[in-house]
């Protein structure tokens, strides 16, 4: 995963988490994980497991979207 994309999902993640008003130990609890892997996934510096991304998407009432396209 590119920087650009982790950073992107992240700020998506972040920005959706306090739009809501949740915070990163209420948003574990809804997903089952402690706080710890919120605040790891939102400090950038690990790249998530597809599972946890679908895991904090859901939620989130999120819904992880990839593709895999053809490179320009």
């Amino acid at each position: 995963m590119t920087d650009e994309l982790r950073d992107g999902l992240i700020a998506r993640i972040v920005k959706e988490r306090t739009r809501q008003k949740l915070s990163q130990a209420e948003l574990g609890r809804r997903i089952g994980k402690p706080k710890s892997v919120i605040s790891r996934l939102e400090s950038g510096k690990h790249s998530p497991s597809l599972e946890t991304l679908y895991d904090v998407g859901k939620g989130l009432g999120l819904r992880l979207d990839i593709k895999i396209v053809k490179q320009r």
